[in-house]
């Protein structure tokens, strides 16, 4: 049975305004949480996955001349959009300290800069600004934006706010500052909202997203420093009709926006800000200091090659740039290796800049399968290639050897050696662009008798890439992955060796990213496999549960899971979830005996 999936959008759609999805109730109401822009830019860090959709907001801001600014747009970032009639028709409310709250007069700009309408100067100081904007009927939804920004300083402008909502407000987002980051709560009628999509939009336009667990309560850790801008809605199952035209549901998008200095820790002005709250709890993951097991790689890396053999780490190229930044500066040019124990990253003899490939030890050699390179410079259309190369490498000669090439180009797929054969499943096939054919085949080398090449298995039932793969007794393992409909899937599937046959294994837990990206390893004749949600699973022998073992500080995908000698496991590189970029560093995993 198919397993949770997250669609992922093709790269390049657009749309005006965002439409409704998944259905929630909230006080015997039935509500549908949607997602706005989704936290896959940093997917693109990875192989080609750049999906976002446009979507235009209300969105109010406050300029250091004190005036209220209110603007329809992308991101709070980016006022130069024309308004839409609701728009230029919205009231604006400010609300200070100790003061009844005030309607402002705006009026409206176009300029090179700015689209929007605008306040007097010396209007705006610590405080609130709100506004509600129906926007109509939109394809049979209709749709209400509810404005908030915080001016000045967010202790005292939070300090201004009711405690009830703004006028108008359906349901309320609120911020506060806490040790490395931000929490936000999302409340209706003075209750949680839990299953909120929040979108993060930083000052450099970069996104994330999360939803709100079951206090309402969502944080979002290492921001940089700037104006910051929030999105969040619920849509409800309403019918009724709104000048003339039908619609069947309520859209409420909510918008938020204030300036935030990294490092900075709101103090409550409220007498009982020492008393723990659901914003404020001890699972913070930013509050611990996480040592690196290892020295840190000198770059933070993903989609690289990596393996451990007789006592050392490896790890070969992979990806380093920035979202969207699929260019031929973007790839590690070092292959490097460093002792279990630790000490220096040593350098070793490097071939080919790759990403999306496989590394495997074998008998005391690593073998490097397949991977992809971009042939294009920065600033120009994105043109990669995958290769057949397949490559082993001698520690103890320090060189490379060429082994019989794949049967095609293939990267974005997983490699694993199986009682001496090597196993190649899933990925694509790139040559120019970023649109790949994707692989329905798996094939066999047995590098005991290379000259026989590589022989086809029995086709896979199912199509991924950037999936992992490992093995159980007699059994070839194929964990997550994306398909070629944009789905992320948690799906397992193995091979019986000795017949031919695929067959369903227990779903991977976790949900949202989980599953992409993941990465997985055979140690001591375990199963283990671990992505976006931070903990470290078990698959029972008989493939029918998998069983938690541990949780990480820093949960990552696309990493790499490694075997460090007896019952112990490394954790390397990959995209840090919580940091939202690349990294370098590394966790120990101390394994339980077995019973």
């Amino acid at each position: 049975m198919r397993g949770f999936t997250q669609k992922v959008e093709p790269r390049g759609t657009y749309q005006t305004c965002p439409a409704v999805s998944a259905a929630r109730t909230h006080n015997g109401k039935k509500l549908m949480n949607q997602p706005t822009k989704t936290w896959l830019g940093v997917m693109a860090l990875l192989l080609a996955m750049a999906p976002m959709a446009h979507s235009h907001f209300t969105w109010m801001s406050s300029d250091s001349e004190g005036r209220a600014l209110l603007f329809f747009a992308e991101s709070p970032q980016t006022p130069d959009y024309k308004l839409p009639e609701a728009v230029t028709k919205a009231e604006v409310t400010l609300q200070v300290a100790d003061a009844t709250p005030q309607k402002l007069t705006l009026q409206t700009v176009e300029n090179e800069e700015f689209i929007g309408r605008q306040s007097d100067t010396g209007v705006v100081g610590n405080g609130v600004l709100t506004s509600v904007c129906t926007y109509g009927n939109y394809h049979g939804t209709l749709l209400t934006y509810y404005v908030k920004h915080y001016a000045g300083d967010l202790a005292a402008a939070t300090a201004a706010e009711a405690a009830k909502p703004a006028d108008g407000f359906v349901f309320d987002l609120r911020p506060e500052l806490i040790k490395k980051g931000i929490v936000l709560t999302a409340t209706r009628d003075g209750e949680p909202l839990e299953g909120v999509a929040v979108t993060l939009i930083d000052p450099s336009g970069d996104q994330a997203e999360k939803e709100t667990g079951k206090d309402g309560t969502v944080k979002f850790y290492h921001v940089a420093s700037g104006p910051l801008g929030f999105i969040a809605n619920v849509t409800e199952e309403k019918e009724g009709e709104e000048n003339g035209e039908k619609y069947t549901s309520l859209s409420h998008y909510l918008t938020l926006t204030f300036d935030y200095a990294e490092g900075t820790q709101a103090t409550a002005a409220s007498t009982d800000s020492e008393k723990p709250t659901p914003s404020m709890d001890t699972e913070d993951p930013a509050d611990t200091t996480v040592e690196s097991a290892l020295p840190p790689l000198p770059e933070g890396v993903t989609s690289f090659g990596a393996a451990t053999c007789d006592g050392y780490v490896y790890v070969y190229s992979g990806h380093i740039g920035g979202t969207h930044e699929h260019t031929k500066e973007n790839y590690s040019t070092h292959f490097r290796r460093m002792p279990l124990a630790g000490g220096e990253w040593e350098e070793l003899p490097f071939e080919v800049p790759l990403q999306g490939f496989a590394v495997v030890p074998f008998e005391g050699k690593l073998i490097r399968v397949g991977g992809v390179f971009s042939r294009n410079a920065k600033d120009e259309d994105a043109d990669m290639y995958s290769t057949d190369v397949v490559s082993m490498f001698d520690p103890e000669t320090k060189s490379w050897a060429k082994l019989p090439a794949l049967p095609e180009p293939r990267s974005s797929h997983d490699a694993v050696v199986i009682d001496g054969s090597l196993y190649v499943v899933g990925g694509w096939n790139l040559q120019g662009g970023t649109d790949g054919e994707w692989h329905d085949t798996a094939w066999k080398l047995d590098l005991a008798n290379l000259e026989e090449g590589w022989k086809p298995l029995a086709k896979p039932t199912f199509i991924r890439r950037a999936m992992a793969a490992s093995y159980l007794p007699g059994k070839l393992v194929v964990i997550g992955g994306i398909d070629d409909g944009n789905d992320i899937s948690r799906d397992v599937f193995a091979l019986d060796l000795a017949t031919g046959e695929w067959t369903s294994l227990a779903e991977l837990p976790g949900d949202g990213m989980q599953g992409f990206g993941v990465s997985a390893w055979n140690h001591e004749g375990k199963l283990y496999a671990s992505g976006s949600t931070g903990l470290l699973y078990q698959l029972s022998n008989d493939g029918s549960e998998w069983i938690e073992v541990h949780e990480f500080a820093d949960p990552r995908f696309f990493h790499r899971l490694l075997p460090a000698g007896p019952g112990r496991l490394l954790m390397l590189g990959g995209v840090s979830m919580d940091r939202r970029k690349h990294v370098g560093d590394s966790e120990w995993v101390e394994l339980k005996p077995a019973e």
